[in-house]
């Protein structure tokens, strides 16, 4: 364990440039030979340092779960997101709430992108070349997000020939085909599926339950590119769960949710101006119920976009717009039992957003540059109430060569659409609000200073980031299950509405040449609320974490041979906990202690990874991927429950369903 750790905690990351100018007359050069170590550009900043592009090979050196490189859960090994627990596949940027990012697949937003479990995402990572991850305004500002925006970027180049690649795991396979229909367009198709209940259903157990669960994920994309300026893509992405937990011989909880995507790109290149616009439709959907003796209780619900946007983009500007027409429908509770059926208001929400955006850079002396930039919000309520929102952004940047880069950024942002719901642990059961009446839009403000510098001759790169962000009108969802069933209830009356603050430090080491490559970072930091209900003082969100480390490590032997490695450590998320349980008349009641005021143990996980090729020849790999996930089998707790033992109850700790997950998958590359 010490060796490991040693590894994991001497080298990292890539660098954004590993490149030394000496300049010598060529008429005095009979011959160059250029000697240096590679670097492997998996991950290089755009933008000054505000957007991070992922190259998607790196995924297949590091650690799998369960034969599966999710992007999503890599990226919450980056410096300013936070590292979630199982069960919780969603992501918290400098402290914001998982409701406040924007995933998307070519700009396309995806609404719930988690298989159950929170294991992995709904990304396919073959079939994308590259992805964009991006925490500033001045860089997401067409998400209408107060978080950052992760996009999948869709495939761009014409492959020469029939290529692909396929991987077989313990519980799903994966392939992806990139086929040239001529020399101006391609067709690439990419499907996976789980097989957990056919190889498993004997096995799965959850609380002493039988469980039954499978996925499936299936992308079409065709590119064509009439000339060199223009290109046109039809994009298609569709996914589907169901889960179910068995109870002697009747269902006690069942699941099932989907995405389903499709749109249409264009992008134009000149010389000195870009423009790229899309139009599309992606909607989300689940079906909630629980089933047990005489009741059948329900709660479905749903979201539907149609949108258009468009971008113009010069050297030094950009601007642009969206338009998106939202239809949501919250969860809607239809219960019905023995003495009769009753069903909740199901009026699905029609809601309508425009966004106009621009931005300039430009340099105010030598070294010194400022980005201005701004859009506007317009939206209509599903009850025809107006919104409208301007959110400046600024950023100053000063940048040497021997000093680095130092930027500061300032920001407001708006939030027109909500989320919320009974839990956040990977189930299906949060859903979308609307802005309207008692539910104002959220908004924040911004405050960032990052510096970032190249050293030991640019092999290396140090940078480190402070934050300061004030939330308005969050909501929190006060209720539980059992509100369903009563006669008075009302939405409005379960939904908290408070204000929220977070502030932190992000310090990142990372490396790029030789064979081991990767980064360390250090994350301290408070997500702090407040909510009337709770009284006037503050308390930390469900998400908080005081500190973590990530540690990510990838070492390279040969054409045949490389292993990769992650290592987490974080403190444990808030919770409340209950103070005293006495019984009246036969009832157990709680009487619990201020809210958040307890926390979980600190989390701890480490996953291993390795490749062997065992067959290479004629444009043919063929091998094996051996992955652990939380290889040291330390338990975890995610929460905290009452459980029952004949007469007896006690409080103890859940954790995930499983303390060690190896596995072994088989791939091909063509």
């Amino acid at each position: 364990m010490r060796i490991i750790f040693i590894l994991l905690s001497f080298f990292f990351h890539l660098s954004y440039a590993c490149a030394v100018n000496d300049t010598i007359p060529s008429s005095l050069l009979d011959s160059v030979a250029i000697v240096g170590d590679r670097c492997n550009f998996y991950i290089a900043p755009e933008n000054n340092g505000k957007t991070v592009k992922w190259n998607m090979q790196m995924m297949h050196r590091l650690p799998k779960i369960l034969g599966n490189a999710d992007p999503l859960h890599y990226v919450q090994l980056l410096p300013g997101v936070q590292t979630n627990s199982e069960y919780d596949a969603g992501l918290h940027v400098q402290g914001c709430d998982n409701m406040h990012n924007m995933l998307a697949i070519g700009g396309v937003p995806v609404y719930n992108a988690a298989h159950l479990l929170g294991l992995f995402s709904v990304f396919n990572s073959s079939h994308y070349p590259t992805m964009s991850f991006s925490k500033s305004m001045c860089e997401s500002m067409t998400s209408g997000r107060l978080g950052g925006e992760l996009s999948m970027q869709l495939p761009s180049l014409v492959p020469d020939s029939v290529n692909g690649e396929f991987a077989a795991g313990v519980m799903s396979s994966q392939g992806t085909l990139r086929v040239p229909v001529n020399r101006k367009s391609a067709l690439f198709v990419s499907l996976r599926a789980s097989y957990l209940n056919l190889l498993y259903g004997s096995l799965l157990e959850w609380d002493g339950n039988k469980l039954k669960y499978g996925f499936s994920d299936f992308n079409a994309t065709y590119l064509y590119t009439p000339n060199e300026d223009n290109k046109i893509w039809l994009d298609f992405y569709g996914g589907y769960d169901d889960a179910s937990v068995i109870e002697s011989e009747a269902t006690d909880f069942s699941a099932k949710w989907g995405n389903l995507l499709l749109a249409a790109h264009h992008e134009y290149k000149a010389e000195n101006f870009n423009f790229e616009h899309y139009i599309y439709t992606t909607n989300y959907k689940n079906s909630f119920s629980i089933v047990r003796k005489e009741i059948n209780f329900r709660m479905p619900s749903a979201i539907y976009d149609w949108g258009y946007a468009g971008t113009f983009a010069g050297d030094n500007w950009r601007c642009g717009f969206s338009a998106v027409v939202h239809r949501i429908k919250p969860q809607s509770p239809l219960i019905e039992t023995d003495n009769g059926y009753k069903e909740y208001s199901t009026v699905t929400r029609n809601c309508k957003e425009l966004l106009l955006h621009g931005k300039y850079r430009f340099s105010l002396f030598e070294n010194f540059s400022v980005e201005c930039g701004a859009n506007t919000n317009f939206y209509i309520s599903p009850s025809s109430k107006y919104y409208s929102s301007l959110n400046p952004a600024v950023t100053l940047g000063y940048e040497t060569a021997s000093l680095g880069r130092l930027s500061f950024m300032w920001d407001i942002r708006h939030q027109y659409i909500l989320q919320t719901g009974l839990s956040s642990m990977g189930l299906p059961i949060e859903f979308r609000l609307s802005s309207d009446g008692n539910l104002p839009p959220q908004y924040s403000q911004n405050y960032t200073l990052s510096y970032s510098k190249d050293i030991f001759g640019g092999d290396y790169n140090l940078s480190c980031e402070l934050y300061y962000k004030r939330l308005y009108n969050l909501i929190e969802y006060d209720g539980n299950i059992f509100d369903f069933y009563s006669d008075t209830f009302k939405m409005e009356n379960v939904l908290i509405v408070g204000d929220g603050e977070n502030y932190g430090l992000n310090l990142m080491l990372n490396k790029c040449s030789g064979s081991l490559t990767g980064w360390l970072s250090v994350a301290v930091g408070r997500a702090m609320r407040q909510s009337p209900l709770y009284g006037s003082g503050w308390y930390p969100a469900n998400h908080e974490r005081l500190y973590e480390f990530n540690a990510v490590a990838t070492y390279k032997f040969n054409d045949k041979f490389d292993v990769g490695a992650t290592f987490v450590a974080a403190s444990g998320t808030p919770f409340t906990a209950p103070k005293k349980f006495y019984m009246v008349n036969g009832n157990l009641i709680s009487e619990y202690d201020k809210h958040n005021s307890n926390r979980v143990a600190p989390y701890s996980r480490l996953d291993l990874s390795m490749n062997y090729t065992f067959h290479r020849k004629a444009g043919v790999e063929q091998g094996v991927n051996f992955s652990i996930y939380n290889a040291l089998m330390h338990k975890n707790k995610i929460y905290y429950r009452l459980k029952f033992y004949e007469n007896k109850f006690a409080y103890v700790g859940m954790g995930f369903i499983m303390s060690i997950l190896p596995s072994v998958s088989y791939y091909c590359k063509f």
